[in-house]
């Protein structure tokens, strides 16, 4: 986003940048997180004229807590992590920042997820993007009853979360790059059908920060 904002400052036509997510997830033997453990990079090109998509940074959400949910003392190989209470930070981040971004959109009674067309999630394993997914649609459907929201829960989720969870099913946590690859694979997934759409980015890091931000994908993205 530092990237985003920068070339949209300057004035000269050709500015680029390239940003890289490189990260090995290692976690300790027969540890509660060594099933998710991954490693892998993503690399993106930032300039003023994407081909892929765009990012409006004044349409976001942001929410920030100092929090011990995860964190690797000094001398250790791998991080401590409290999986519990990592899961509760997670999903405050995402109240609190899908309530920023609907407040900077003005949509007062809309839903945001009515605003959307698919989301992807920051996702160490695929079941924290179904975590998620739920979480979102019990507070945009909070006046509705269970058997609704689970509806809503499940057809959704096919629809507009599915389809970006190829990569992280293939290569596991690679934490920054997790929210990327899975924006990544929904390109790749829905092709045909992704131009044009409206894309929520939940981007998640423990201890804590998030964003949940908006790329616009570009009308002939199919054709690249």
């Amino acid at each position: 986003i530092n990237s985003v904002d920068r070339i949209a400052r300057m004035k000269r036509e050709k500015e680029k940048a390239l940003v890289i997510m490189t990260d090995i997830a290692h976690y300790g033997f027969e540890s509660l997180g060594e099933p998710t453990q991954g490693a892998g990079a993503v690399a993106m090109l930032v300039e003023r004229n994407p081909k892929l998509f765009s990012i409006d940074t004044t349409q976001n959400g942001i929410y920030s807590k100092s929090v011990f949910d995860f964190w690797r003392p000094s001398g250790h190989a791998v991080p401590v992590v409290d999986g519990h209470y990592s899961i509760e930070c997670y999903l405050n981040a995402l109240e609190a920042s899908a309530g920023d971004l609907a407040e900077n959109l003005n949509l007062d009674e809309e839903r945001l997820i009515d605003a959307l067309d698919y989301v992807v999630y920051h996702m160490p394993y695929c079941n924290m993007a179904k975590k998620a997914h739920r979480h979102f649609v019990e507070l945009e459907y909070k006046d509705t009853d269970d058997e609704g929201r689970e509806k809503r829960f499940k057809e959704t989720f096919d629809k507009m979360v599915a389809p970006g969870l190829f990569g992280v099913r293939e290569v596991g946590n690679i934490y920054t790059g997790s929210v990327y690859m899975g924006l990544i694979s929904l390109l790749e997934a829905e092709r045909e059908k992704v131009a044009g759409k409206k894309v929520g980015i939940f981007s998640y890091g423990s201890g804590c920060g998030a964003e949940f931000l908006i790329c616009n994908i570009k009308e002939k993205v199919g054709n690249i």
